[in-house]
């Protein structure tokens, strides 16, 4: 049908234009005060039929950074048994714990607080550019058949950040010297623990010595507060 304006206020059916003014174009438009309230109700409607669940929450951070990381080694007693070094981070690349301290297969077991073998901890430390920051950590050495602390553990934990330089297999070693830390003698002698910042990451290992009949406890402290 074809509408001709009549007057400034309204069309006549035998027009050839469009209509182009303001009034027109509000008559033939979508009125966008009732569009939010027709989505809305859209919305109720496919929410009460089951075809769509509305969830009014805020958005869950899927990469999130435990207050602390740690790793627990124990190593058995048994003819032939000898100190060993263990490593938190990355084992599967890099250097690993053994699983044997010379005495026999399984005399070296290794768990990671993570629930997943360590695997949690080097997904975190890849998906983080520079790696999860560091505020300190904790050691303690406990002679396992008798559950007391073990403070010569301390002496030759030889702890050690290792940092992989991609040249010819090597590992960059920075020192951390345990005896710059703090402890309560009276009821942890065998416990350590260092204020040191550093940071963890793809390429990153921590290294240290854990003598034998003894269950070593490392907690790396992730977050300031811890």
């Amino acid at each position: 049908m074809e509408y001709t304006q009549k007057s400034n206020v309204g069309f006549h059916p035998t027009a050839t234009k469009a209509p182009s003014t303001g009034i027109a174009r509000q008559n033939t438009g979508v009125d966008m005060s009732k569009f939010a309230s027709a989505m809305a109700q859209s919305f109720q409607s496919a929410q009460n039929s089951q075809s769509a669940v509305v969830i009014n929450d805020q958005p869950f951070d899927m990469l999130p950074v435990p207050v602390a990381m740690s790793q627990t080694i124990a190593s058995a007693t048994g003819t032939g048994a000898t100190a060993v070094t263990a490593y938190f981070g990355n084992e599967p690349y890099f250097n690993s714990t053994p699983t044997t301290n010379g005495s026999g297969a399984g005399s070296v077991t290794n768990t990671y607080g993570d629930g997943w073998s360590g695997k949690g901890y080097n997904q975190l430390f890849n998906a983080i550019t520079r790696g999860v920051r560091c505020y300190g950590l904790t050691i303690s050495f406990i002679t396992t058949s008798t559950g007391a602390q073990n403070p010569s553990g301390l002496n030759t934990a030889a702890t050690t950040l290792l940092v992989a330089d991609l040249v010819g297999a090597n590992q960059i070693p920075k020192g951390i010297v345990l005896n710059a830390g703090a402890r309560n003698t009276q009821y942890l002698s065998g416990t350590m623990t260092v204020i040191y910042q550093f940071n963890i990451n793809c390429l990153t290992q921590l290294s240290y010595s854990v003598p034998v009949g003894n269950t070593v406890s490392l907690t790396l402290l992730s977050t300031p507060q811890a």
